[in-house]
């Protein structure tokens, strides 16, 4: 075995901390710290400093303006969607276990109409199958309940929860 060395930062930034990135590695997150300074300064990272005593700033200022992407859910984690009815599309789109005797609406998938709409504006946040609904408009029952809540109201905003082995959920 040979000794182990550490080796040094391979990115230009002064203040990053990545190290021993391979070529590839060090190439995305090169294009991603750019990405990130035209989006924070709407320059080019050229004319941008990145070392603090080339900016004359003691530190590196923090980048809160910049937000993070959003977290899907994980299975058990709860997550809200909202669905609004209107006169051209007042389809849910949604094939649930309506005879569930458990506090919830189990999806069994999604069949097009709002929910459809829902998960192509809203990837990350996807009703999918094997989501149970336990929440529509603030009522948390049983299914019947929650079923008609779905049938009589035009604005629905569902908690569901993320699916996976959930049955111990409801």
């Amino acid at each position: 075995m040979g000794n182990a060395t550490c080796k040094p930062p391979v990115c230009k930034d002064a203040a990053c901390a990545i190290r021993g990135a391979d070529d590839f590695g060090l190439q995305l997150h090169t294009e991603a710290v750019q990405k990130v300074d035209e989006a924070f300064t709407g320059k080019s990272p050229r004319d941008v400093p990145f070392a603090p005593q080339e900016s004359g700033l003691d530190e590196v200022p923090m980048r809160l303006d910049v937000p993070l992407p959003p977290k899907a859910p994980m299975p058990g984690e709860e997550f809200s969607v909202i669905l609004k009815k209107d006169k051209s599309n007042n389809l849910l789109g949604l094939d649930a276990d309506i005879t569930s005797d458990d506090n919830c609406l189990p999806i069994r998938r999604v069949t097009g109409g709002l929910a459809e709409e829902w998960n192509n504006e809203n990837p990350v946040f996807a009703i999918v199958a094997g989501d149970r609904i336990v929440s529509v408009n603030g009522l948390r029952a049983d299914a019947t309940q929650l079923t008609h809540r779905c049938a009589s109201d035009n604005i629905l905003e569902f908690i569901l929860v993320r699916g996976e082995n959930m049955a111990e959920l409801c």
